[in-house]
């Protein structure tokens, strides 16, 4: 009995194989039609997600998906990667390299389309699909110093989806290359990149690793995000790795990744023991200090609050945001509705929306900051596809009467949010997180005194307590001391008696 597409679709996953099967030899003879092709591969990735499934389906799953998803050159990203003689003159002094050389006779260079995902909007996988520095900057240590793998068993431990190493690897002359990962899907993808490079591809799970045989090379690169990885890292290394061989493990600053600073302590107390020739590449001596240089806008600063439903805008409210507190950037005070005048706040509004939609949203909550600079107008900071923080969600309720929490709802819940808004605002507000301008410790709270029973004042919350120790510009990025929401009649009488508020507070600050 022949099955058919629909056959596939209806049947349990785990007991799918002789119509995954069916179907894959009538997709191969183009005797199927493509109609069921979206439903066909959202089923083929969950089959490769099942814990349980049988090797042989999730083989047949992926051969299928590869063939629904033949990649092309405008779907794959061109890597290019050079040698450096700068880097292999500081990795010869860090490693002691077999027939070293001084230079390269000519740097070594791959060129590589790397195909990523095509369905990343439907995979929530516990790995990135993009290609991390760490993995570029490793592929550059090696074709800088082809000698650390050339004709040597190299493995690359959890390789993603690309596995770039793995593939430098054997431009540069390895014997043979392992390129593992546990993730399924991930697999699939690394069987597209790898194919023809001669490089093979094997699951791997750490938590519960097969019999390996050892290797004289091992690779690695962002192989730690979380604090677990660590130990489970040093353990497989421990398992992998032949006495007297060599692992290149390539990871961010500490300060970037969970469990990279416990990775680094770990060989001190364990992995010196059986491998006393190991050492450790310094990524900060190698990696140059490049730098984002970005221009500085001027102008004043707004926010706007973005609702989206069927793919247009259905509320977007313009407040204006005080001057930063230099040279920290740190936020003063904000005013709702915006004092800006009305057309410039509608040239706000359109470029918030407009960036909102740039990036493909069609429903949702969006909290967009902007500045409308003297020279060149409106300029994006940037979208945050959520609720503004703090008192974003009260400013919009007092403000205009739009609960944003249950709009967020409503678009969550397919329901179309149409907010019902006034033409004018229901009241002004204004609020502000005053700064510590004088760092010391607090010898009391007395300057929450003009704030109680004020008429006018909203709510107050103060951020600290008697004896701690606060920080002011001068020293570091200042300490917010309270927030303060005021209401007044107009949104100018909001921003004056909050500026006066916080004059009184700050007169009430005493630091020892």
């Amino acid at each position: 009995m022949e099955h058919s597409a629909n056959d596939f679709l209806t049947m349990p996953s785990e007991h799918c194989l002789p119509a995954l099967l069916d179907l894959t030899r009538h997709i191969q003879a183009e005797e199927s039609s493509r109609l069921y092709q979206t439903a066909v591969q959202r089923k083929l990735l969950d089959i490769l997600s099942l814990k349980e499934a049988p090797q042989d389906l999730q083989d047949a799953a992926s051969e299928l998906l590869e063939i629904l998803e033949r990649p092309s050159l405008a779907e794959a990203e061109l890597v290019e990667l050079v040698g450096s003689q700068e880097i292999r003159e500081w990795l010869l002094g860090q490693f002691f390299v077999a027939n070293e050389q001084p230079s390269l006779e000519s740097s070594l260079f791959m060129s590589r389309h790397i195909y990523h995902c095509t369905k990343r909007e439907r995979i929530r996988r516990p790995i990135a699909t993009s290609i991390y520095p760490s993995s570029k900057l490793l592929g550059q240590l090696l074709l800088s110093c082809p000698e650390l793998v050339m004709d040597q068993e190299v493995l690359e431990l959890g390789a993603g989806f690309h596995g770039l190493p793995s593939l430098v690897a054997a431009c540069c002359g390895a014997r043979h290359v392992l390129c593992s990962e546990m993730d399924p899907v991930a697999l699939h993808q690394l069987d597209i990149n790898t194919k023809d490079s001669g490089v093979e591809v094997m699951k791997l799970d750490w938590s519960a690793p097969t019999d390996l045989r050892k290797f004289q090379v091992v690779l690695g690169s962002d192989i730690v995000h979380e604090t677990w990885m660590g130990p489970a890292a040093l353990e497989i290394l421990m398992q992998c790795l032949m006495p007297g061989g060599r692992a290149v493990i390539v990871l961010p600053a500490s300060h970037h990744r969970y469990g990279v600073e416990e990775f680094q302590q770990l060989p001190d107390c364990s992995w010196n023991a059986d491998y006393a020739c190991g050492k450790a590449i310094g990524a900060a001596s190698v990696i140059g200090a490049r730098f984002l240089l970005e221009s500085y806008l001027d102008g004043d600063e707004v926010d706007v609050d973005v609702i989206m439903s069927d793919g247009e805008w259905q509320f977007a409210a313009v407040s204006d945001n005080g001057p930063t507190l230099e040279p920290y950037f740190n936020e003063t005070w904000a005013v709702s509705p915006s004092l800006l005048p009305r057309k410039k706040q509608v040239e706000l509004r359109e470029l918030a929306v407009s960036s909102v939609k740039a990036l493909g949203f069609q429903e949702g909550i969006f909290h967009v900051e902007l500045k409308y600079t003297s020279n060149h107008g409106p300029q994006l900071i940037e979208v945050n596809a959520r609720m503004g923080g703090g008192p974003v969600y009260a400013t919009n309720l007092r403000t205009w009467g739009v609960d944003l929490v249950e709009e967020a709802l409503f678009c969550a819940a397919g329901i179309p949010s149409r907010p019902v808004v006034p033409r004018l605002p229901i009241e002004c507000i204004a609020n502000a997180d005053v700064n510590a301008l004088r760092s010391g410790r607090l010898t009391d709270l007395n300057f929450m005194k003009p704030l109680f029973d004020r008429e006018g004042v909203i709510s107050h919350n103060c951020h600290v307590s008697v004896g701690e120790e606060v920080v002011g510009p001068m020293d570091g990025l200042p300490t917010w001391l309270v927030e303060v929401v005021v209401s007044k009649g107009t949104p100018r009488e909001a921003l004056d008696f909050l500026l006066r508020l916080e004059e009184e507070v700050q007169e009430n600050v005493q630091v020892a």
